[in-house]
């Protein structure tokens, strides 16, 4: 059945491929802008910057567009991130297009159903657009521009993230997985840069610094995130736990290799995502980069090409209609964007 499905999908071309396994997702996850109190936010830090009122003055970027489109709305701001989320989806496609040609189906189908998309889906607007579109030109660039270009937008999206993606760099760096190192190379600098800044020359109140914050939140996240260690340990990967388990994890073939992969790609994320404020959210941004990254690696490439025709394709369909999607928030609660939409709408209580 599974080989079946997988050369039915292989009949329709790449935009019909494309725009079905979205339209699944949407129809299946759903979708819903960031809350109109945490717009306020971004309005209120941009308003003050380099003031700081809010732990969001770590997230020049965002802040930055919020005072060139002077202030606007909660609606506009929604517009603006939705513009983003579909340019981030078309800049990634477009790049694994051209990077890796003879696997773009394959690529773009373990792209689409990461839990980076999904989470990005349910909160449109949110300041982790711009982490995400420079991990995307960070991770799948070829000239030093783009790679730069990938690093300032990622990490003014922001800094205490960036400083986190610093860190999983240097794990993947350390493994010796291909584009890790030029990728730490170009990202660390800036990364270290822009936090000296922020923390150093701006003096941030206790209640604003995100640090101190993060640390005075962790014993109240750790305690909601309890009863749900298996969503978190889940959402970590999404459907692709089934290609990181079946064919990632054969190929690597020294303990140095193994040991970094689970530190940067599951322990890493899966901490931040119990122990750190908006669950899920945090540990799929910044291991999304490293997701692109051990993508490039070649032995990969050809198992995936040929694991791909025997059913692997059908296998991630299926998983993706079957298996719910999930991103997990601060409290151990599953999100529900189209529960939410209908909430708003007082379509339910």
């Amino acid at each position: 059945m599974l080989e079946k499905i997988s050369k039915k999908l292989n009949s329709l071309s790449y935009i019909k491929l494309v725009l079905l396994i979205l339209g699944i997702l949407i129809l299946k996850f759903g979708f819903s802008p960031i809350g109109i109190p945490y717009v306020e936010w971004l309005r209120e830090t941009a308003r003050h910057f380099p003031t700081a009122t809010t732990y969001l003055v770590s997230s020049p970027a965002p802040l930055f567009f919020m005072r060139i489109f002077n202030y606007p709305s909660a609606a506009i701001w929604w517009l603006w991130g939705s513009l983003l989320f579909v340019v981030w989806i078309l800049l990634t496609l477009t790049m694994i297009s051209k990077r890796f040609p003879d696997v773009q189906r394959e690529y773009s189908i373990i792209f689409l159903l990461s839990t980076p998309v999904a989470c990005s889906l349910s909160l449109i607007g949110h300041i982790d657009i711009y982490t995400l579109i420079g991990g995307s030109l960070l991770a799948l660039g070829t000239s030093r521009v783009t790679l730069l270009c990938g690093a300032v937008l990622g990490v003014c999206g922001n800094a205490d993230m960036g400083l986190a993606i610093t860190l999983l760099l240097a794990i993947l760096a350390y493994g010796k997985f291909n584009h890790a190192k030029v990728a730490f190379g170009f990202w660390a600098p800036v990364s270290i840069a822009l936090y000296g800044i922020l923390h150093f020359l701006i003096k941030l109140p206790v209640n604003s610094d995100p640090v101190r914050v993060v640390f005075l939140q962790m014993k109240m996240v750790s305690l909601n995130s309890l009863g749900s260690l298996p969503l978190y340990f889940y959402s970590v990967l999404g459907p692709i736990w089934i290609i990181a388990l079946l064919i990632y994890w054969p190929i690597l073939n020294s303990k140095r290799e193994r040991i970094s992969a689970l530190l940067a790609m599951v322990a890493l994320p899966f901490a931040m995502s119990t122990l750190i404020l908006d669950g899920t959210r945090m540990g799929v941004t910044a291991s999304f980069v490293g997701i692109l990254i051990l993508l490039q690696d070649a032995r990969f490439r050809v198992e995936v090409k040929s694991k791909f025709i025997s059913g692997y394709q059908g296998a991630l369909i299926m998983t993706l209609v079957l298996v719910p999607t999930v991103v997990v928030d601060q409290y151990g609660l599953l999100r529900l964007p189209i529960r939410k939409l209908l909430e708003s709408a007082h379509l339910i209580g």
